[in-house]
C-alpha cells in the first residue's frame, strides 16, 4: 500500500469521529459496529449513543413543557457536533459522566 493510501485511510478514520455525532444514536451505533480494534472510534461511538439517549430521555421528561424539549435536544445535538469536530481535530473532549463510561466500555 502506498503512503497516499494510508493518508486517505487516516483522513477517513478522522472523519468517522465527527460522523459519529451527526445523528448521534444511529451513527453512533454504526461507528461502534465498524470500529473494529479502533478503541478511540469505539469510545466516540459510545459517547454519541449516550448523548442520543440523553436527548431522548430529557425530551420525554420535559414533554409537557412547550418548546423546551426541542431546545434542549438541539443544544445537546450541537454539543455533540462540537465534540465530534474536536475529535476530528485530534482533541478529545471530556463529557461529564459519559466519557468515563465510554472509556471503561471501549476497551
Amino acid at each position: 500500500m502506498t503512503s497516499e493510501g494510508s493518508t486517505v485511510l487516516t483522513v477517513d478514520r478522522k472523519s468517522f469521529y465527527f460522523l459519529a455525532y451527526v445523528l448521534s444514536l444511529i451513527t453512533g451505533i454504526i461507528m461502534l459496529i465498524i470500529a473494529g480494534q479502533d478503541r478511540r472510534l469505539r469510545k466516540h461511538g459510545i459517547q454519541a449513543i449516550m448523548l442520543g439517549l440523553l436527548s431522548i430521555i430529557i425530551s420525554l421528561v420535559l414533554f409537557f413543557v412547550p418548546f423546551l424539549p426541542t431546545i434542549v435536544s438541539l443544544l445537546i445535538w450541537l454539543y455533540g457536533l462540537y465534540v465530534g469536530f474536536e475529535a476530528y481535530s485530534g482533541r478529545d473532549i471530556n463529557i461529564p459522566w459519559i466519557s468515563g463510561f465510554a472509556d471503561e466500555h471501549s476497551k
